[in-house]
């Protein structure tokens, strides 16, 4: 649900543009002007809600003694507005009080000293009670000075704007501050002004008492041009029960567990938030209500490091704009996997070319049984133990902005659908996947850049994949680059309809547990150096359409589209170049391989053209190769031509026919139980008969379960290809 409200028109936003700071969100005023005596600002109670944007507006205008109506404070701030929600499409709604961070007068002025304070001015709402500081009547106050041992807190029924001019405030037992208004707190954060709030101490937590240095039972926003620093040394850092919102400012938090939490959403549209948490970075919580517990950002820079997730909504999370940094170092679990043993089965064990087939280790049921039990472990494991980078319990879309995420769990994980349109992505992740989404994932978008520097599988989905453009680069993934399966939804189909894709996998290129659709771009695959996996594999029809696709691997296991050019007689080592050539012996692509390759797949959709197409290695390229190797323009001078053929019919792989290899088929591998029986190899190993074989690493096997079990010798491939 996007919130549009009434909000200034466009011609008055564009026009007061120029006003607002580079992010388009955080108001960058002057300098405020300190009044030498302290004024009463009109504070009126509101009457409605003011999570509506409705409500944001009649506030603005309520309000309008604050500043006059066509000043630049208020100019600025609603330009801010448009610019944080029309503009970028966001769900967050912010008003003017949102992005105001600086105020001509005061209702009051408040020295904080030692353990007492000082009020200058309308002394009416606020309370001193040696170092405890309670505001309890809305209104605009200034506050400076420290407090040694002391709170500060705020009561009542109307909005509280605290203008922070160098404060600081420790409390050795409990919340450096507490907010318990009905309406909501402001912190806005004078310019050049350093501000620092720590907790202490073994205190209970309650509605009215959170265990986090700054603690709101409402609502909180967090603006201006000053530096916040927060130490959460009981637990959290701050917490909002209600809307967490930050526009600007500089905000440091160091917290034991979590380091910043709105429970019913959190909406980020400029500053910088700099967050160690021993626990989740940046989280929203509420569960039971699906039109809250998500996360927008809109602006502003986010540099996270955490032991939990980095940034992790309950419900959805959306991203339009700014820059997103997350470490996370936690232990995941790793034994359990859905990727295992048994899920690497889907290619059986080779047969001699017939149909039909027998059980042969495992029934049908017992396949299923696995595959459930994996699932359920999985996610089991994963809801105890999660360090993953950017995280949502439901749906995410993502159409700017910058992410960069180094983690142990997943870099980018969505248990709904995902939707990425824009943004530029570098993922790493030592120990699992680059992109997981449970539902449908989708790619798209001209300027989409995703980097996965290293991972498990690169991305994969539950359900369907549809990559439509942008530059999708995985580099090292150690299991499979591409992948769609999962027992979550029935249909795994995979589509490449545009873009440009370089995968360097040890296993599957692309591994789909349905159909799988080569409809446009141009798709590379370095593919495996040995074992039962292939450039390709995919468990339904395989169709080339349209686009260019390359598959290289080593001896393995082949599957392929009907159509395109196959051999599995190249011997090609590492830096050697392999060139494919049109009719007239123009390039058509080019790499520099980064393996040894044997094994040669290759389509462009020009249908019956192709089979006059030419394969040669080696020789000498005049021409620009791009960071992975590969490139569709230049020319080639010598080098060896190498015999392939056109494929009249799409092999299955292991299960559809066409698995390199097998027990003497043609169109099985050669002696499949020797010298790739390593990489066959179970999770627990094989029994003491094969005690010498070595333990398979997670996700060993995965993906190899056949639909229907495992077929007997005569018929588990299908028809062999006449053309291999």
């Amino acid at each position: 649900m996007k919130h549009q409200g009434r909000r200034v028109t466009w011609a008055v936003a564009m026009s007061l543009a120029a006003a607002v700071c580079a992010t388009g969100c955080t108001e960058q005023d002057s300098t405020a002007e300190h009044a030498s005596s302290a004024q009463s600002q009109t504070s009126t109670e509101e009457t409605a809600p003011d999570n509506t944007a409705e409500a944001a507006q009649e506030e603005a205008v309520t309000e309008a003694g604050t500043a006059p109506a066509d000043s630049t404070e208020t100019s600025t701030a609603a330009a801010a507005v448009q610019l944080c929600t029309a503009e970028n499409g966001s769900r967050a709604s912010y008003d003017e009080d949102d992005m105001n961070g600086t105020y001509d007068s005061f209702d009051a002025e408040i020295t904080l000293s030692g353990d007492s304070a000082e009020v200058a001015g309308d002394a009416s709402g606020v309370t001193v009670s040696g170092g405890d500081v309670t505001i309890s009547k809305g209104g605009t106050y200034r506050l400076s000075g420290m407090l040694t041992d002391g709170q500060l807190s705020i009561t009542g029924t109307e909005k509280v704007k605290l203008y922070l001019d160098g404060v600081s405030i420790t409390h050795t037992d409990g919340a450096a501050v507490v907010c318990t208004s009905e309406k909501r707190t402001i912190l806005s954060l004078a310019e050049g002004t350093e501000n620092t709030f720590q907790d202490g101490g073994s205190y209970t937590i309650s509605e009215d008492d959170g265990a986090a240095a700054i603690y709101a039972k409402d609502k909180l926003t967090i603006n201006g041009a000053g530096t916040l620093t927060v130490n959460g040394t009981v637990a959290d850092g701050i917490v909002s029960k209600d809307d967490l919102k930050v526009t600007g400012g500089t905000v440091n938090v160091d917290a034991v567990h979590n380091g910043m939490k709105g429970t019913d959403s959190v909406s980020i549209c400029g500053g910088m938030l700099n967050i160690t948490a021993g626990n989740d970075a940046l989280k929203s919580t509420k569960a039971d209500n699906a039109e809250k517990g998500w996360i927008a950002i809109d602006g502003g820079e986010i540099n996270a490091a955490a032991g939990g997730d980095g940034i992790q909504a309950e419900t959805t999370l959306e991203m339009t704009a700014g820059t997103v940094n997350v470490t996370t170092n936690g232990e995941i679990d790793t034994t359990s996997s859905e990727e295992g043993w048994g899920g690497m089965m889907g290619g059986g064990f080779g047969g001699r070319g017939g149909r039909g087939g027998m059980d042969f280790f495992w029934q049908e049921d017992a396949a299923a049984e696995a595959e459930t039990t994996a699932d359920t472990t999985d996610t089991t494991a994963e809801e105890s133990l999660s360090s993953k980078g950017i995280k949502s319990g439901a749906a995410m879309a993502i159409t700017g902005g910058t992410i960069n995420v180094t983690s142990t769990d997943h870099c980018v994980h969505a248990d709904g659908g995902m939707d990425l349109t824009g943004g530029s992505y570098e993922l790493t992740s030592t120990l699992a996947k680059g992109i997981k989404s449970v539902g449908d994932l989708t790619v798209s978008g001209e300027e989409t850049a995703i980097t996965i520097h290293q991972c498990t599988e690169g991305i994969e989905s539950k359900s369907v994949m549809n990559l439509n453009g942008g530059n999708i680069r995985i580099l090292d993934a150690s299991d499979d680059g591409l992948n769609t399966g999962g027992m979550e939804n029935p249909d795994h189909t995979m589509n490449i309809n545009g873009g440009s894709i370089y995968i360097n996998a040890a296993a599957d290129g692309t591994d789909s547990n349905g159909d799988t659709n080569f409809n446009g771009g141009v798709m590379i695959v370095s593919g495996p150096e040995s074992g039962a996996n292939g450039s390709l594999d995919g468990d339904g029809t395989m169709t080339l359409n349209g686009g260019t696709v390359l598959g290289l691997s080593s001896r393995g296991m082949m599957e392929y589209p009907a159509g395109c050019m196959m051999t599995s007689s190249v011997n090609a080592s590492s830096g050697d170049m392999l060139t494919v050539l049109d009719e007239e012996g123009n390039l058509v692509l080019a790499v520099q391989l980064s393996k040894n390759v044997s094994d040669v797949i290759f389509g462009d959709g020009s249908g019956a053209a192709m089979a006059s197409y030419q394969l040669v290695t080696g020789g000498t390229f005049d021409g620009t190769l791009n960071e992975d190797g590969w490139a569709v323009e230049g020319s080639l001078d010598g080098g060896s031509s190498c015999t392939w053929s056109q494929t009249t019919s799409a092999s299955g792989g292991m299960f559809g026919g066409g698995m390199q290899g097998g027990f003497g088929g043609r169109g099985g591998r050669d002696n499949m139980m020797q010298g790739d029986m390593e990489a066959m190899t179970p999770p627990e190993g094989f029994d003491s008969e094969m005690s010498g074989m070595p333990e398979m690493p997670e996700g060993g096997m995965g993906g190899m379960t056949p639909p229907g079990g495992f077929g007997g010798f005569g018929g588990m491939f299908g028809e062999e290809s006449s053309d291999v």
